[in-house]
């Protein structure tokens, strides 16, 4: 902030001493002293008047004119302001103030050609005059001149040690520059001076956020907003560092009150949008980037940002299509070209997804997530030894890919390889316990991989250890009693309260069946899953590789008709 100041009584009395003044008259003399008292109390709109009857006294009132303007200049009136200026500057070409005050209000109106040019002058006629090199520094700033901007600044402070404003203007320039550490410096020698200005705090904090040091920028912003409650930026930068730290929340709360201070502001619908997403809240997240995208059409990370989250509420066709328009500015990005695949594979079109996902493992090779997804297309695709190899591939990227011995027991039950899954399962169970909730299909891939190997008793053994290991009241446990025989098909049917486990409970029974060498009742439980069960689950994969399977050694051969 420039500190501008009006002529000082004494000056204007020693100006004065060459007029008349009649007994008893109000003369320029006392219109100013009365303006300057206002302007003081920041009476601007009577400081003006008496400004202005001193005019009418004396039309060629230097110290009227320069007075009034920086009335005017108070009042942001600033058109005005440079009109008064420039008449004191016609009236004495020498007045260094009024070309030093002239200057500033150029800097705010942002003509900092014509700023430069005022300040220039002013130091000319007064070397000493820290505000216009201050004045001058800014618009250099403003014009991204920074070296000049920092040796003016520097000018300033040398007349001037105690000048907060040209600290915290320094810091600016050295701040974007690049040079963190020094605007650091500075913005604390500003504070030291003048802690309570709410932008200092905000533009060091700034500096400490540039700089990855989001622990000393938090109390920072924090001050800021409790010095300018109504600056919209501080709460914005301290939403985003919310969101960085995980407290998604407050995250949320900071980018909401920003919004109230600033409707328009896209970084708050951003990052708001960003840490619904993580919380789950999908449609308040779409909401918000979809606002993003409305305000500004080419944030193209918005596009990106909507199309996940549409991903995970499910909204495949759209997340296909907010991925794609990003795409098409980045269309070598392997994230978005993994998430379009396998947006892709949701809706069923599978050539599209295998597309998308090839593309991303060319690109990048070690495209973990990729290869992973890719193994999901090639079992829906029934091409169960590419899956296999992806999964290999996964490990290979990643040896701690803790899912791939649980993967892979689910493909060996689509070859109907139940040795391979069963050994598979207990790599798994080996490596993980009961934690996750995979473990307890573990069990279930086991118990079958048991089951189609044609080793029952050790199946039974396998089942009567982990049964007594598993919560009593999950679902799983009761698809496990069926498998023991303490509940019937129907039971299980009957506890399948919702699509995802009836899902689950009738290519259950369907194997079993098929197990049993009954393949016709089986059947009939596997069509319900084609037709109306959860195409994403794995036990729609199971059926699917059940319907399409030849006769084998887990479905028992019809007996040879007598002879006759």
């Amino acid at each position: 902030m420039i500190k501008r100041t009006p002529l000082s009584t004494l000056a204007i009395s020693s100006i004065l001493l060459l007029f008349v003044i009649a007994a008893g008259a109000q003369t320029e003399y006392d219109y100013i002293t009365s303006g300057n008292a206002a302007l003081d109390a920041k009476n601007y709109d009577q400081a003006i008047t008496y400004y202005n009857s001193a005019i009418s006294v004396n039309p060629s009132s230097t110290v009227g004119y320069y007075n009034r303007g920086l009335a005017y200049d108070k009042k942001r009136n600033y058109d005005q302001a440079i009109s008064d200026y420039s008449r004191a500057i016609q009236l004495d070409p020498n007045y260094s103030k009024a070309w030093g005050n002239r200057c500033a209000v150029y800097e705010t109106k942002g003509n900092y050609d014509q700023a430069i040019a005022d300040c220039t002058r002013a130091i000319q006629l007064d070397p000493n005059m820290s505000y216009a090199y201050n004045a001058r520094a800014l618009a250099h700033y403003s014009k991204k001149n920074y070296t000049q901007s920092i040796a003016d600044h520097t000018r300033a402070i040398q007349l001037d040690p105690n000048f907060a404003a040209a600290y915290e203007g320094r810091g600016n320039a050295y701040d974007d520059n690049g040079n963190f550490d020094l605007a650091i410096a500075d913005y604390s020698k500003a504070i030291s001076l003048n802690s309570s200005d709410g932008r200092t705090y905000y533009n060091r904090a700034l500096a400490y956020y540039r700089k990855d040091k989001f622990d000393l920028a938090l109390p920072d912003y924090t001050r800021s907003i409790e010095l300018d409650p109504s600056y919209a930026r501080s709460y914005e930068d301290r939403c985003y560092i919310y969101y960085f730290k995980g407290k998604y929340d407050l995250a949320i709360a900071d980018a909401t009150k920003a919004l109230q201070l600033d409707p328009n502001s896209v970084d708050s619908y951003y990052y708001r949008g960003l840490a619904n997403r993580f919380k789950g809240k999908y449609t308040e997240a779409i909401v918000d980037l979809k606002r993003v995208i409305e305000i500004k059409p080419d944030y193209t990370n918005g596009y990106y940002e909507l199309g996940i989250a549409e991903y995970f509420a499910g909204s495949y066709n759209a997340a296909i299509k907010d991925l794609s328009k990003y795409l098409e500015t980045y269309p070598d990005d392997v994230n978005s070209l993994y998430n379009r695949g396998r947006s892709y594979r949701r809706i069923g079109d599978l050539n599209l997804a295998l597309a998308d996902l090839n593309k991303a493992i060319a690109l990048n090779a070690k495209a973990e997530n990729a290869y992973w997804e890719r193994n999901y297309v090639y079992i829906d695709l029934q091409q169960y030894d590419k899956a296999l190899a992806d999964i290999d591939k996964t490990v290979e990227i990643n040896p701690k890919a803790i899912n791939a011995p649980y993967q892979r027991s689910w493909v060996y039950l689509y070859m109907n390889k139940g040795d391979a899954a069963y050994e598979q399962s207990m790599t798994y169970l080996e490596l993980n316990g009961l934690k996750g909730s995979s473990s307890t299909y573990a069990i279930i891939t086991g118990y079958l991989g048991l089951r189609k190997a044609g080793k029952a008793a050790a199946a039974k053994t396998f089942l009567a250890e982990w049964l007594p290991q598993v919560k009593p009241e999950d679902w799983n446990t009761s698809i496990m009693k069926y498998f023991q025989g303490s509940m019937t098909a129907a039971q299980l049917l009957g506890a399948a309260d919702t699509n995802d486990k009836l899902t689950e409970a009738h290519a259950y029974i369907g194997v079993m069946q098929m197990i049993a060498g009954t393949p016709a009742p089986a059947k009939v439980h596997f069509n319900w899953v084609k037709d109306n069960g959860n195409k994403n689950f794995v036990e729609y994969d199971l059926a699917i590789a059940e319907l399409n399977r030849k006769p084998g050694a887990t479905t028992k051969k019809p007996l040879p008709k007598k002879r006759p």
